[in-house]
């Protein structure tokens, strides 16, 4: 197939994908079917590695440079987080590897769940 056929059954193909996995990453709508049937990244624990640059612990914050994210299609680049609470902080310092998981946080970000050393 070849010509305008196949640009439509392509766009036709793309929208299709699209309706079932969300658009551009948003989320469907909560009580879609494809919603409950299609594979979600914000419902999954992403996890990234990275390096430590900065340490607030007073305000709970890590700032990192990580590697990319494929679950969220995130590419490599330096951003804070806002860690859970019961995460220890005190243990890490500026330049540890770090392997970290993600999940949403209250206000829709997402919050670093888990920390551990990139051995």
């Amino acid at each position: 197939m070849s010509g305008p056929a196949a640009a439509i059954r392509s766009i036709v193909i793309r929208v299709l994908v699209a309706s079932l996995v969300g658009i551009g990453g948003l989320p469907l709508a909560a009580g879609s079917a494809a919603a409950r049937h299609s594979p979600q990244p914000w419902r999954l624990k992403p996890q990234g590695e990275g390096t430590v640059n900065r340490i607030d612990v007073a305000k709970r914050t890590i700032n990192v440079t990580h590697d990319r994210i494929d679950l969220l299609d995130w590419p490599a680049r330096t951003e804070s987080f806002g860690v859970a609470k019961g995460v220890e902080l005190r243990q890490l310092h500026r330049g540890a590897r770090i392997i970290f998981s993600l999940a949403r946080g209250k206000e829709g970000g997402f919050v670093i769940q888990e920390i551990k050393p990139d051995d």
